[in-house]
Formats: C-alpha cells, sequence, structure tokens
C-alpha cells in the first residue's frame, strides 16, 4: 500500500498547506462555535475528524504531521489541554494513522480499518491514561467523555470516511 488510499498523492507542498491551513482554521473555530451555541464539540473529536479527514485528502506523511501537531496547537491557542494530555492525544492519533494504515493493508476493507484504528488508539489512550493517573501525572477521571458519545462518535466518524473513501474512489 501506497502513502495513499485513492490516488498516488505524491507530495505537493501548495495543495497540502492549503488543505492543513483550511482544516486547522475550521478547528481552531470549535472551541467558540463550542461555546456559542453552548454545545459540547469536542464529543465529535475535531483533531481525530481532521487526522481521517487529511487520511482521505493528503498522505500518511501530512496526517502524522497534523496528528502530533493539533493537541499542541490547542494547547498554545487555548491552554487545553494541558501537556501532558497533549503528549497523549498526539500519541493516540498517530496510532490511529499508523494502524489504519496496517489495518487496510492487511484487511483490504477499508470500514473495518478504520473502526479497528479508531479503536485501537482509544485503548491506547485509555491505558496510557489509565497509567499516568495511577501514578499521579495527571489528574481527573479515566474516562471523562461519556462512553455513548464516544460510540456515536466513532461509528459516525467511521461510516463518513467510508462514504468519503467510495466516492473519492470513483473519481
Amino acid at each position: 500500500m501506497q502513502n495513499s488510499l485513492v490516488i498516488d498523492r505524491k507530495f505537493n507542498l501548495a495543495k497540502f498547506a492549503i488543505i492543513d491551513f483550511i482544516m486547522v482554521g475550521l478547528f481552531l473555530l470549535v472551541p467558540s462555535i463550542s461555546h456559542m451555541f453552548s454545545v459540547p464539540l469536542y464529543y465529535a473529536e475535531p483533531m481525530r475528524i481532521i487526522v481521517l479527514l487529511s487520511i482521505l485528502y493528503t498522505n500518511r506523511n501530512n496526517s502524522l504531521v497534523l496528528a502530533l501537531l493539533l493537541p499542541f496547537i490547542s494547547l498554545i491557542v487555548s491552554s487545553h489541554p494541558y501537556l501532558l494530555k497533549s503528549i497523549l492525544i498526539a500519541s493516540e492519533l498517530a496510532v490511529n494513522i499508523f494502524a489504519f494504515f496496517i489495518l487496510a493493508k492487511t484487511m483490504k476493507n477499508i470500514l473495518f480499518a478504520a473502526f479497528g484504528s479508531i479503536l485501537i488508539s482509544k485503548a491506547i489512550y485509555y491505558s496510557f491514561k489509565g497509567l499516568f493517573l495511577n501514578l499521579g501525572w495527571i489528574n481527573g477521571e479515566l474516562i471523562s467523555t461519556p462512553i455513548i458519545a464516544q460510540v456515536i462518535s466513532t461509528v459516525l466518524l467511521t461510516a463518513a470516511f467510508y462514504f468519503i473513501y467510495t466516492k473519492l474512489i470513483k473519481e
């Protein structure tokens, strides 16, 4: 499997920069929109949405850069999440990307690869979060976002990813 699922997306700095700029710009609006409408938009996992879109529209390396930078952009702009949690989230998103490409190559099923990669990344995230909580490195609850919201988000993100993927391969 190449760096791309649909088309051989060779590195194109201008195109990737425009896509990244738009996605990061929209991402930066999430807290304002969330406060404006009193809706916890973070339940929809905007960082994961950006990473999944990046997988579809750019390439693996660009997606990885976004995955590693988004939590720290959020930290710099809004002082949230705090540093250790930013590291956890960046790791989770990076695992999501690697797991996706490994599963897509071995399973040959994009739907299950997308779903499985999200589950694997969440399992690793919560394992390390639990460890950090037990070590006293972070405070809070192991699961702060309701499970039902995570299940709905995972199913909807997987379905949207698959829908977009099927549209892209028809082009």
